[in-house]
């Protein structure tokens, strides 16, 4: 198998509420069913805090989520990353990395814009 061509989608608080629960919905497929998690522990307040940006990877040619990665802030300019997690035979891609530089990016330009 090839590298999957792979697009970036960012869903904030509210916004994008189906985004939000394609990241939700990688997050159980990895943290519950694989790995034993309890939903109570999967799901926690950053969720619903307004400002939690949710960071969505997907197949470009079909649109199916197979990646996700959460930022919370908790300072001035401090953030949280958390809730990464990539579904597994995606996994061989190193598509945590691409999650990861996508909320780099995403903290440093709201970081930038609000000073």
């Amino acid at each position: 198998m090839s590298v999957p061509e792979v697009e970036i989608v960012l869903a904030i608080g509210s916004d994008n509420v189906e985004i939000k629960q394609q990241c939700l919905d990688v997050r159980i497929k990895v943290f519950i069913d694989e790995q034993g998690f309890s939903m109570d522990d999967e799901i926690d307040a950053y969720d619903s805090k307004p400002d939690t940006a949710h960071i969505l990877l997907r197949l470009v040619d079909n649109k199916a989520p197979i990646g996700t990665i959460r930022c919370a802030r908790i300072g001035e300019t401090e953030f949280k990353l958390s809730r990464l997690a990539v579904l597994d035979e995606y996994r061989k891609f190193k598509f945590g990395q691409k999650l990861v530089l996508a909320l780099a990016d995403y903290t440093k330009a709201k970081t930038k814009a609000e000073n």
